[in-house]
């Protein structure tokens, strides 16, 4: 099959977006089945792609130069993220259709909604540095809506974070392509992305490339929320939970953690940065932020936020096994960014039925709500125990890759990286399982009192989507197998 067809689900997608604005504007039922029509077959498209398109060709959408040009090609690492996004896709759709029953410019919010799909396979597909920068901008120019939907002063403030954060990473990425682009000038392939890196970078100066890697690495790990440019993240946390969700789970960090995979080993040569001072501080970094976003989840007492938290530092986890630099580290990171997906997904779609349902902000306010919900609760639940990484859940499989992937590196820092995992998921534990303890164990209290008497779960558009992810927690617990062969057929140095 023909390559040029990559661009099918996201134009389609596009088009939906924007005609979803003016499609049964006065029909809501209506609008929703044809948004919902739009995701679901573009994510069918996308599947019966993987399947067909022939790995390695790519097509060229606009070439300004030898050597520069917007293009598209499918390769292992783009199957797998376009793979996780489209199943994700359509449940959190269907979920946002509930949660966002009364809010005000719905038909914006599902416009940018939407478009944010059709823009994250654009980073899945793109052949190259600059049209996954090009996506990059594109993806921080559509979330920002979503974030600022309530138009309340919290919203508002957290967009403007936002895009300070995200436009000062967007200029330390531009400085990482600009060097590739001046020193891969006249190669055949340029800025391509390559197993392994462009080694014609390896005869230009090494210095100044690996500073070109570094800040790249950072500009990239903003999207990432690693330490110190996290900030972002737990403010957005004033945007409605299906926004927070795809930030957190599908759509803006794993964009992130994402291009730190292609910079790393598809654009900078390992042979260039792995040893180097490069390899030491990304991993430093990685660590303090894994220890870090745990301390500060365990201290948050918001509900949303304390989830923020615990994202911040399951990215460094990603981060962390990205930075090992060798075949295993990618493969870890690969598995725990499918993983990891699918139960903060789950955890935050959980919070937000919480949130609506029975009007509960703080933790503090949760005692008892387990009886009078408990579909949610379960499989917030069932998702934390993967979170923290308990034998027989998807998240222990993903931890133990990491652990074993940092073994196999002989280095002090990799066995520091392996005690900070350990230190996290005990504090993982902590932090997400005593939300359970306070629902299931707990009396109501003079403060959860009112939340219990009008608790209760979703409908079916709420409490699909959740039980759906939670039993995926579990079954590739028990069957992950299969995945991973996959994956290391797909990804091979």
């Amino acid at each position: 099959m023909e390559n040029y067809l990559l661009l099918l689900p996201i134009i389609l997608c596009v088009l939906g977006a924007i005609l979803s604005l003016f499609i049964f504007k006065k029909d809501e039922k209506k609008n929703h089945i044809f948004i919902f029509f739009v995701v679901l077959l573009t994510s069918i498209i996308t599947w019966i792609l993987l399947f067909t398109i022939k790995e390695g060709q790519k097509f060229i959408i606009i070439q300004f130069f030898e050597g520069l040009d917007i293009s598209l090609k499918l390769d292992g690492l783009g199957k797998i993220f376009s793979g996780m996004v489209s199943v994700l896709w359509p449940l959190a759709t269907l979920y946002a259709f509930s949660y966002m029953e009364h809010a005000a410019k719905k038909n914006i919010y599902f416009m940018f909604y939407t478009l944010t799909y059709a823009i994250v396979l654009g980073i899945s597909f793109s052949a190259n540095m600059e049209t996954l920068y090009l996506f990059y901008e594109c993806l921080t120019l559509a979330t920002l809506p979503l974030i600022i939907q309530p138009m309340t002063k919290q919203s508002k403030k957290a967009g403007r974070i936002y895009m300070y954060f995200s436009l000062a990473g967007s200029a330390m990425a531009f400085m990482g392509l600009m060097f590739l682009l001046k020193f891969t000038k006249g190669t055949e392939l340029s800025t391509d992305f390559i197993m392994g890196g462009n080694e014609f970078l390896n005869e230009g100066p090494s210095s100044i490339l690996r500073f070109a890697y570094f800040m790249a690495f950072m500009g990239f790990g903003v999207k990432s929320a690693i330490f110190p440019l996290h900030i972002w993240l737990p403010l957005a946390g004033a945007a409605p939970t299906p926004t927070t969700a795809l930030l957190h789970a599908v759509a803006v960090v794993k964009s992130g953690v994402f291009a730190l995979m292609r910079l790393t080993y598809f654009a900078f040569p390992l042979t260039l940065i792995k040893g180097e001072w490069v390899q030491t501080v990304t991993m430093c970094l990685a660590i303090f932020t894994i220890i870090y976003g745990s301390c500060r989840a365990l201290k948050e007492t918001h509900f949303k936020r304390r989830l923020a938290y615990s994202t911040i530092s399951n990215l460094s986890y990603i981060i962390f096994g990205i930075t090992l630099m060798n075949q295993v580290g990618l493969q870890a990171a690969i598995i725990h960014l499918l993983f990891h997906s699918i139960s903060k997904i789950t955890l935050f779609f959980s919070c937000g039925i919480v949130m609506h349902k029975a009007n509960v902000t703080y933790v503090y306010e949760l005692d008892g709500l387990g009886k009078k919900m408990p579909i949610t609760f379960i499989c917030f639940f069932i998702s934390a125990l993967s979170l923290t990484g308990i034998p027989l859940f998807a998240g222990f499989i993903s931890k133990f890759y990491l652990a074993s992937a940092a073994l196999s590196v002989n280095s002090i820092l990799a066995l520091i990286g392996i005690i900070a995992l350990i230190i996290s998921a005990l504090l993982t534990a902590i932090y997400s399982l005593s939300i359970c303890f306070r629902a299931f164990i707990n009396k109501p209290n003079e403060i959860s009192q009112g939340a219990f008497e009008i608790a209760h779960d979703g409908d079916v558009k709420y409490s699909l989507p959740i039980i759906v992810f939670s039993t995926l927690c579990v079954v590739f617990g028990f069957f992950s197998s299969g995945l991973i062969e996959l994956i290391n057929s797909l990804i091979s140095l």
